[in-house]
């Protein structure tokens, strides 16, 4: 997951003509299962929000490579008001993550 306002612009070339536009970003980086892997990432635009609740040591059920978060153990996508959006994950970890936007782009491709 990444999260700022110059993730956008990452080739580096920087410009200073920004300072009356909110170009928060929330990058999240999704693999799908280990036969067939592919990299998702979702990127989440004009935002309102962003919660992390990472309650520290794994507690529910700890698989994985690496266990702080743990696996994607399931999510939801609802409306609180007229376009705007939450998205939340849950992880086997017990650690939570949600992000109220706007708009949202999707990208797949197959993992390297």
């Amino acid at each position: 997951m990444e999260v700022g306002e110059r993730i956008a612009g990452a080739d580096g070339k920087a410009t200073r003509n920004i300072a009356d536009h909110r170009k928060l970003l929330v990058r999240l980086f999704v693999l799908s299962d280990i036969v067939d892997q592919h990299c998702y990432i979702l990127e989440y635009r004009d935002l309102r929000k962003i919660d992390v609740n990472f309650p520290g040591k794994v507690q529910l059920l700890p698989i994985g490579m690496y266990t702080n978060f743990g696996d994607w153990g399931y999510d939801q996508l609802r409306s609180p008001e007229k376009g705007l959006f939450r998205h939340e994950v849950f992880f086997s970890s017990g650690a939570t993550t949600a992000v109220e936007f706007r708009d949202v782009s999707v990208l797949g491709r197959r993992a390297k």
